[in-house]
């Protein structure tokens, strides 16, 4: 690897990571997770038609870069996809967006109609990579750095809650991209001592000046800051990119504000002549709440009034029942028309305590025994039927290599069983997410059996 100097259109000049090359150094880079790649679609619609920039000296200067082509924008859309990898690194211990340390591909200069002198007015991601297009009327190229951490913040989301992108899902899938992008450029512009607009979203790229949306004030750019409140956008139920896909664009302003207000605090009236007052939490701790709600708890159909449960359980489980935290986040959501205010109550997720059986003749087989280290030694006494083992806690030191033994129960004759012990690290009750099948094997014998 290397370290480049690159005068950057939107954040000055950064130090990059680069990657030698024949001919000099591309904007490619293997430090973080699998890497982070970008590239130049050269104004086309291709990608397996895309280039490797390259500079000699890796001294990326604005007299070469910053020319009729925008080829500067190219370190921005470098620059955004390392800090979002950081970002997530830092404050979420998330190793890139599957938190597995997926490569991060951006691909710059990209129309979707070459050659009609129009350009592309948009940056998405597909599923499998970052683009950005170079803007016409509207917009300056899109690769400024809370855009990027907003369109990288929907592979999150796709990796975790998977929000159906129509409607209410569809308006928090959008929001928590701004809320992301947001916390992705504040937490940048503060290590590195950059000055931009937390709350404003996309302000470096509108030719016109201001923003694209405010989360301090979302009625500015026609975004309701209450739900079902003023600019709220009509949902349903055939979803279309003419509708807006029930309005995502529009009413992710109820999410936005209200991580605005746990963030930054405020007291006042809102449209419906209710007051409130939401203590500040500060953006890192409301960032976590948000990330806990939406890695945790949100589900891909989750509505708003479900998002208010789920945030309130996810800060009562980071910072305890009744916290000042708990009390923000709830009179957050009675500030922006969802719920009441805080009044000392908390409703709880329902999940279920264990999974379903799954044994096909449960009067014949089911576990008799099973031991957690020094901890948990339990014999369940069952003489077929499904057998309850739930609400066996130990406490064991974090990292440690730990031994489980069980042993099956059978009525007749043993045969074949298979098992696998799971750990729900994430606490969701999902026990099919990647990484949490620690141990598995099969046996024919009722010997007690183990596994490490």
């Amino acid at each position: 690897g290397a370290t480049a100097t690159f005068a950057t259109a939107y954040s000055g000049s950064r130090s990059l990571a680069t990657e030698t090359a024949t001919g000099g150094y591309h904007l490619r880079e293997y430090t973080r997770g699998n890497g982070i790649e970008t590239y130049n679609c050269k104004k086309g619609s291709s990608y397996t038609a895309a280039t490797d920039f390259t500079d000699a000296d890796n001294n990326w200067t604005a007299a070469e870069y910053n020319n009729a082509n925008f080829d500067n924008v190219a370190g921005d859309a470098h620059f955004g996809a390392q800090a979002t990898y950081d970002y997530w690194k830092g404050v979420h211990a998330r190793n890139s967006y599957d938190n597995a340390g997926a490569k991060i591909k951006s691909y710059v200069h990209f129309d979707d109609t070459p050659g009609d002198g129009k350009g592309f007015e948009n940056a998405y991601w597909d599923g499998a990579e970052m683009t950005y297009g170079d803007g016409a009327s509207t917009f300056k190229p899109l690769t400024a750095l809370d855009v990027c951490g907003h369109e990288i913040g929907h592979a999150v989301c796709e990796k975790t809650a998977n929000l159906t992108y129509a409607n209410e899902s569809g308006a928090m899938n959008e929001g928590l991209s701004d809320i992301w992008g947001a916390s992705v450029e504040k937490y940048t512009c503060d290590n590195l001592g950059l000055t931009k607009s937390t709350w404003d979203i996309g302000e470096d790229i509108m030719k016109a000046g201001g923003a694209l949306r405010s989360m301090s004030n979302p009625n500015l750019y026609g975004q309701p800051a209450l739900y079902k409140g003023k600019y709220w956008a009509a949902t349903t139920s055939a979803p279309s990119n003419a509708n807006d896909q029930g309005g995502v664009h529009t009413n992710s302003g109820v999410l936005n504000y209200w991580f605005y207000l746990i963030s930054v605090g405020k007291s006042g009236t809102n449209e419906v002549g209710n007051a409130y007052s939401v203590g500040a939490l500060g953006l890192s701790a409301a960032a976590k709440i948000t990330f806990r709600m939406e890695s945790v708890y949100m589900t891909a159909s989750s509505t708003y009034a479900q998002a208010r449960t789920y945030s309130i359980q996810a800060a009562t489980d980071l910072y305890g029942a009744g916290s000042t935290q708990v009390q923000a986040v709830t009179n957050a959501w009675y500030a922006v028309g969802v719920g009441a205010a805080y009044g000392g109550t908390t409703t709880t997720p329902t999940t279920s305590a264990y999974c379903t059986s799954q044994g096909g003749s449960q009067a014949y087989e089911y576990i008799d025994y099973v031991k957690l280290g020094t901890g948990i030694a339990r014999t369940s006494g069952a003489d077929g039927g499904y057998y309850d083992g739930t609400a066996s806690s130990a406490s064991v030191v974090a990292g440690s290599s730990q031994t489980v033994s069980f042993s099956a129960g059978f009525t007749g004759s043993a045969y074949t069983e298979y098992w696998k012990v799971y750990i729900d690290y994430n606490q969701n009750g999902v026990f099919t997410d990647s990484g949490e099948l620690v141990v598995s094997g099969s046996s024919s014998s009722a010997a007690t059996l183990s596994g490490t």
